[in-house]
């Protein structure tokens, strides 16, 4: 999976980006997906867990998918996530 955040409106050029899935993020979503991580990581930090982008983001897909029926195997960690942040 591929997460570019950017402001930017153009797409980003695919031979800087690793192989998968892309999803685009305007400044206000970005923003959003950025307070949401860091307050679940004021939840778990505590106990030694770090959320990251990735994870999280894993955790609502999985999440949607166990609730449309949809069979959810093991978490994988060959799952990689890009972040471009503006510039």
């Amino acid at each position: 999976m591929v997460l570019v955040m950017s402001d930017e409106k153009k797409k980003p050029d695919p031979k800087k980006l690793p192989p998968g899935k892309t999803f685009r993020l305007d400044d206000e979503d970005s923003n959003l997906l950025e307070r949401m991580v860091a307050s679940r990581q004021q939840d778990t930090i505590d106990d030694g867990v770090i959320i990251t982008e990735s994870s999280f983001l894993r955790g609502l897909i999985r999440k949607a998918a166990r609730e449309m029926g949809l069979t959810v195997s093991a978490p994988s960690h060959a799952t990689q996530l890009y972040v471009e942040g503006p510039k």
